[in-house]
């Protein structure tokens, strides 16, 4: 059995505000920035640039009758933010109690819950290769290539459904 090391969410936390105060790399050594996480045991990938916040997952306040994917509530830095379980907008069943929380969507920041995060990883554009036509899957726009490959999940995506009014 592999040595699994074990991640502090201190460390998370260090390594991914760290990854915005390093200078973007230039020329041959470009490269993209992820957050790996598994939701339901299958490998996803999101890219930090789409990103505004990792935290552990806060308090969520629950609203009566919202759709399946809204969690409920949340506060962030004196706003409430709504969280969305992001296995369940990708097709999965709900979580029952999230442990991990990103926020994106810079104008009306939402949160996405999802249960494992895994590590972050950095990794040459050409490693990145976009889904196959007729390939297509909710929300996911490429896969990073490795071992396990994993599903990018297209966060813009996400945003566009979860900013839809329901009739």
């Amino acid at each position: 059995m592999a040595d699994a090391r074990i991640v502090s969410a201190a460390e998370l936390r260090r390594a991914f505000d760290k990854s915005f105060a390093e200078p973007e790399r230039r020329g041959g050594e470009a490269s993209e920035r992820f957050l790996a996480i598994a939701i339901a045991g299958i490998p996803y990938a999101l890219r930090l640039s789409e990103l505004l916040v990792l935290a552990a997952a806060r308090k969520i306040v629950p609203l009566p009758d919202a759709r399946a994917e809204l969690l409920g509530l949340t506060g962030h830095r004196g706003t409430l933010v709504p969280v969305f379980d992001l296995g369940a907008l990708l097709g999965h069943e709900p979580i029952a109690q999230p442990r991990w929380l990103v926020l994106c969507g810079a104008r009306d920041p939402v949160g996405l819950a999802f249960g494992e995060l895994e590590e972050q990883i950095e990794i040459a554009p050409s490693a990145v290769s976009p889904l196959a036509p007729g390939r297509e899957r909710r929300h996911v726009a490429a896969v990073l290539e490795g071992a396990p490959a994993r599903a990018v999940i297209d966060v813009a995506s996400v945003l566009a459904v979860i900013s839809q009014v329901e009739p």
